[in-house]
């Protein structure tokens, strides 16, 4: 952390730092430009709710944990990492509004109000969620069964896999290694036997 002066004005700005491998800082954004990966960290930061008068030691553990929540999204390319960044400010904040409505002696309408931003901040964070899945479903393969031939020795199943990137699909049959055969059941002799059984007893 440090302090530079601003420009003209006379007043010190506050600035935070973060020192980081750039392999973390890849991990952490989903990208190998350093530009880029400078801007979202940049940003993620700037977006956390850290008080101007936090020691620097506690500010240093608040900005590195937030680096490590961006690596366990584990973004996989700069759009992931753009909504990493987002995830982790949304989260934040969200949680330091619950923070300020807990406050011993808060009076219930500002505890109201930010229970309400919190709510809303959380339901926020839920939806990005929801939207990194559906970004990352849409690469996954998908398994369509067209129709299934049931033969003497086994069974076979015949379908069209999609392909994971959006190409052309492709034929997919399966053989079990296995056979199954069932043979027929003599219901007559079963039935006789069970009555047979009955009158004996």
């Amino acid at each position: 952390m440090g302090a530079t002066e601003g420009g003209g004005n006379g007043k010190m700005q506050h600035t935070r730092v973060l020192r980081s491998t750039r392999e973390h800082a890849e991990a952490a954004t989903g990208t190998a430009d350093t530009d880029l990966q400078a801007r979202l960290l940049v940003q993620a930061l700037d977006a956390l709710p850290i008080p101007l008068e936090l020691p620097e030691g506690e500010e240093n553990r608040r900005l590195a944990a937030a680096m490590a929540l961006m690596k366990e999204i584990a973004p996989r390319n700069g759009l992931e990492g753009m909504l990493a960044a987002q995830m982790v400010g949304v989260h934040g904040t969200a949680m330091d509004c619950l923070h300020r409505a807990m406050q011993p002696g808060q009076s219930g309408e500002v505890r109201n109000r930010e229970l309400q931003h919190a709510t809303r901040l959380l339901g926020l964070c839920a939806r990005q969620i929801e939207a990194l899945d559906r970004h990352r479903a849409e690469g996954r393969s998908r398994l369509l069964v067209e129709h299934v031939h049931v033969g003497a020795g086994g069974r076979t199943i015949e379908g069209r896999a999609a392909a994971a990137e959006g190409g052309a699909s492709k034929a997919l049959t399966h053989e079990p290694a296995e056979t199954l055969t069932i043979e027929p059941m003599d219901w007559d002799a079963i039935l006789g036997e069970r009555g047979e059984r009955a009158a004996a007893e």
